[in-house]
């Protein structure tokens, strides 16, 4: 199988983590891609031109971390990371959809700052800080953060977390003021093996 990925992408992150949690890690190789290249073979696999993508195979691709997890989850036999009872099963896509929406704000915030400050939409980055602070507090109180706990939800979400460390220490530094159960869980989460290998300095499944 082949990774398609770019650079700290937390989504593509989310799916290596996952990949080496159930020891997918040696059969997948990860392309470097630049998703603006109309050269880089990206968009004839997805024609979204986002990563990640894998390309299975088949040389059939599929495209999102959340289909890609999904995916990966039928390839090995041990334990499940989104689990099949009905009620975990749903509450494990519930939280990984938080996780990932709340990435979704993060990068929102990285783009318009990457704006010229004279058309800068500060109202715009209060939202999406606003979205932020409101979804961290409330896994901070609601979401189950055992210690060595191992789930799709918590891959997706400390995959977040460490990214908006990664790009946004600067502007998103007071949700671990706010959240400080969720501030231990993820400096935890972050010591596992997969998280360390996938470091956006590290260059993990090449």
């Amino acid at each position: 199988m082949r990774l398609m990925t770019s650079g700290a992408s937390p989504f593509s992150r989310k799916v290596k983590v996952f990949a080496a949690e159930v020891g997918l890690s040696d059969t997948i190789k990860t392309i470097e891609t630049d998703y603006d290249d109309p050269e880089s073979g990206l968009w004839e696999d997805n024609p979204l031109g986002r990563v990640p993508t894998l390309i299975i195979g088949n040389g059939n691709a599929l495209n999102g971390s959340s289909v890609i997890c999904a995916f990966l989850d039928t390839t090995h036999n041990g334990p499940k990371l989104i689990p099949e009872a009905p009620k975990e099963h749903w509450r494990a896509l519930h939280g990984e959809a938080l996780a990932d929406g709340l990435c979704e704000a993060g990068i929102a915030i990285q783009r318009e700052l990457a704006r010229p400050i004279e058309i800068r939409s500060e109202s715009w980055i209060k939202r999406q800080k606003e979205k932020i602070y409101r979804t961290t507090t409330w896994f901070d109180k609601e979401w189950d953060l055992t210690e060595n706990l191992i789930r799709i939800d918590l891959i997706a979400l400390a995959c977040t977390l460490s990214w908006f460390d990664h790009r946004l220490g600067d502007q998103l530094n007071n949700w671990r003021e706010s959240s400080a159960r969720l501030s231990d869980w993820l400096s935890c989460f972050s010591m596992r093996n997969s998280m360390i290998r996938t470091r956006p300095e590290q260059h993990f499944l090449n």
